[in-house]
């Protein structure tokens, strides 16, 4: 990949290995770039990211052609979600492969979409294409023919589809990786490392590792400078390690192999892992084989007595219901085998009562107050301070009665709880005590 040095997300030293301090320099860097990006104007926005030029003489039909684009995904969209709203299967099917149908004929005759135009990016985004092209075309297809199906055949068919042709496009990139050093990158040239690029991105390797913050990862890139056919090039890997350090000493001559077609590709050993390879053969073997098992299963005919069930989010069956919505409680409700589970150690088997009561006066004591009420049988309360309760307000309290109730005139009921107006909502039957000396 020619190395673009105006492209200001590439960060160029002479140092084969940095510090964490720098790590985090870079790291910081990154995010207020990404900060960036939410101010920039929307034509820069691909220069930014990718460091491509901007096309200043765009043809007016190209123009036409963005905006007829962006009206049909945003009007994608707003369809998606009435699809939802009225509950309708079929055609949120149709929409949604439609618009990956649409994504995948642009992959086939549009640019590379990779933050780097490389060698082996076109062949991918093409083999992506094909695989959007030839699924949402089956996966239509079998929508349209759904009435030879039962609706689980239909559901398992669609799975099977998808899961098949995600195997072969695992498959076909994954040969694109570990091929592309022999058919796309064939010629050796002697390189000398004149430096290094650092790059900050999400994480786009099979291997892992790396100083990282979040979900960010640090890349690097010798830069490679060299001639060929008469022409000097100055280049970086095509695919960039994921690491802090290179394992290309600075100022060396290495041996790095390039596309004849276009010098400025450099192979990457990240491109070639025979580890990455094995792990995409693998993930390609487990989708093939749960689409082609999910296809048997169908034909065996072991569907034919399965239901679909289709649970919809509760604001969508609200919004399809006739029936007004039931208001709901805006506070827990409270019953009498709660409050005797709750507090059995403080009812210890008593009668206990329930009622409201009046607060005739507070008073403060460092962190708690004190409650007295109209009622002198209560008479007062200790709780931690609360600015919502003022003298003349209301509380609510549970009590039981103590053991010279009847001798006593006041402070006999003893309360084990309390709850401010609206808090709760008591739905018991317990009331309150009435004092016949009183």
């Amino acid at each position: 990949m020619r190395y673009n040095r105006d492209f200001a997300r590439l960060k160029f030293s002479t140092d084969q290995k940095i510090d964490s301090a720098t790590c985090d320099r870079l790291m910081q860097d990154h995010n207020d770039f990404s900060q960036s990006m939410l101010t920039a104007d929307i034509k820069k926005l691909n220069s930014m990211m990718n460091g491509t030029l901007m096309d200043e003489k765009e043809s007016p039909l190209k123009k036409i052609f963005g905006v007829i684009l962006g009206v049909i995904f945003i009007g994608g969209m707003i369809a998606v979600i009435a699809c939802a709203v009225m509950k309708n299967l079929v055609l949120l099917g149709y929409i949604f492969s439609g618009l990956f149908l649409m994504a995948g004929i642009l992959m086939l005759f549009g640019q590379a979409s990779m933050p780097f135009n490389t060698a082996n990016a076109l062949p991918k985004t093409r083999v992506t294409g094909v695989y959007l092209v030839c699924t949402c075309s089956a996966i239509i297809a079998l929508i349209a023919m759904r009435g030879r199906f039962l609706d689980a055949e239909l559901f398992v068919w669609i799975i099977s589809v998808a899961f098949g042709m995600s195997g072969l496009w695992l498959l076909a990139t994954a040969l694109i990786d570990m091929l592309s050093g022999r058919i796309i990158y064939r010629e050796a040239v002697a390189a000398r490392c004149t430096g290094y690029v650092r790059f900050v991105d999400y994480d786009n390797s099979a291997n892992g590792g790396g100083h990282h913050s979040g979900f960010t990862y640090i890349y690097t890139s010798p830069v490679f400078e060299y001639s060929y056919n008469g022409m000097k090039y100055e280049s970086l890997y095509d695919v960039f390690p994921l690491g802090t350090e290179s394992d290309i000493p600075y100022e060396t001559v290495t041996t790095i192999k390039i596309d004849p077609k276009n010098p400025s590709n450099v192979f990457s050993p990240e491109t070639g892992s025979t580890a990455r390879f094995v792990l995409m053969l693998i993930m390609a073997a487990m989708f093939t084989a749960v689409g082609s098992g999910l296809a048997w299963y169908s034909l065996a005919g072991n569907v034919a007595d399965n239901e679909v069930q289709v649970e919809w989010n509760p604001l969508i069956e609200r919004m399809n219901s006739d029936e007004p919505a039931a208001a709901e409680p805006s506070s827990p409700q409270i019953t009498d085998e709660w409050i005797e589970e709750t507090y059995a150690s403080s009812i210890n088997g008593k009668e206990w009562y329930y009622e409201t009561v009046t607060i005739k006066e507070i008073e403060t004591e460092d962190d708690d107050m004190i409650l007295y009420f109209d009622d002198e049988g209560a008479y007062a309360l200790r709780i931690d301070k609360d600015d919502m309760l003022d003298a003349g307000g209301s509380i609510e309290i549970f009590y039981t009665l103590s053991d010279d109730t009847e001798e006593a005139d006041y402070g006999y009921k003893s309360i084990f709880t309390y709850a401010k107006p609206g808090e709760i909502q008591y739905a018991g039957s317990h009331g309150a005590y009435i004092n016949d000396k009183q």
